[in-house]
């Protein structure tokens, strides 16, 4: 009997000093906890110039006071990164006093045209729409169509579009816009993308 309790007290140690021995080398567990912040916009309408997903960024410039004191009625900068024209067009709501040539095409300065991309005839007090740029290019530029190649626009190069007069339209009333995906990320400054 005495072998007994001897044996369980010698048990009993061996549990005590075993419990110390896996408290003291227990290892503290690290949990990494993270989060992500989700973003909203308040409305549909983002103010900014351009919106980039997927690592494609999209630029977009519009502009609603033409010019009725020049031949050039509308220029928009495109970005300062060398960009695709996916869409460009004018809205004419007011009509010429005479029948006027309008044109579209891009240029290095906002007063001049140096790649006519397209043209077209609007009869006095014609109210008159003239698209510069689709999603899908002709095949041809005899036709005075818009082909890919021209599409590609330098950096901070403009979308000018002219009347073949100045003046003809007493109120030019109406509006411009385009939108360009950039080719590879723009790196830095903010430029205006309206005359």
């Amino acid at each position: 009997m005495k072998t007994t309790t001897a044996l369980f007290a010698a048990l009993v140690a061996l549990n005590v000093v075993l419990l110390g021995l896996i408290a003291t080398n227990k290892s503290e567990t690290v949990r990494e906890v993270v989060t992500k912040e989700l973003g909203a916009v308040a409305s549909p309408d983002l103010q900014s110039a351009y919106f980039s997903y997927g690592g494609v960024r999209h630029w977009a410039a519009k502009n609603t006071a033409l010019t009725d004191a020049s031949t050039t009625v509308c220029a928009l900068l495109s970005p300062a990164a060398t960009s695709t024209l996916q869409f460009g067009s004018i809205k004419y709501t007011t009509g010429a006093t005479t029948t006027q040539t309008l044109s579209a095409g891009k240029g290095t300065t906002r007063y001049t045209i140096d790649r006519l991309f397209a043209t077209s005839s609007a009869a006095a007090d014609e109210k008159a729409t003239l698209l510069a740029a689709t999603t899908t290019p002709a095949a041809d530029q005899t036709a005075g169509k818009l082909i890919l190649t021209d599409r590609v626009f330098s950096p901070s190069t403009y979308l000018v579009f002219t009347i073949s007069s100045a003046n003809a339209y007493t109120d030019v009333e109406g509006t411009c816009e385009a939108t360009w995906y950039e080719n590879g990320l723009y790196s830095g400054g903010n430029p205006a993308n309206t005359l």
